[in-house]
């Protein structure tokens, strides 16, 4: 049970950092007028609702969050064949996450990707 909190823990750390990242990625290409309601990031995912919750609940309650003024996360669960299809109708997927290393080489090969900067 430890462990599994520990894997719970550092997963969620891992998942702030690259949602910083990836904000501060799109924040260069947004204009400079944000929403006064804050920030919503939109995340492509296989992970359950479970995780998303706890993620979440984790990410929304930390000073990342407060100082970039991300206010919510819309996770979107696609089957995994449906990733392609649907990173290119959105167009605003801020976040791909649990994709696995096949699902993200994929994107990287459509020219999906887009480095953190």
């Amino acid at each position: 049970m430890e462990r599994r909190r520990i894997v719970l823990v550092a997963s969620s750390v891992a998942i702030i950092l690259s949602m910083i990242g990836l904000y501060q990625f799109t924040r260069s290409r947004a204009p400079a007028s944000q929403p006064e309601g804050g920030i919503t990031l939109k995340v492509i995912t296989r992970h359950s609702s479970t995780i998303w919750l706890l993620t979440r609940r984790s990410f929304l309650n930390s000073s990342a969050a407060m100082e970039h003024n991300i206010t919510d996360i819309q996770f979107m669960a696609p089957n995994a064949k449906l990733w392609i299809d649907t990173v290119k109708a959105s167009a605003d997927i801020d976040l791909g996450w649990g994709g696995g290393a096949s699902l993200a080489n994929d994107l990287v090969e459509e020219g999906l990707v887009a480095p953190i900067t």
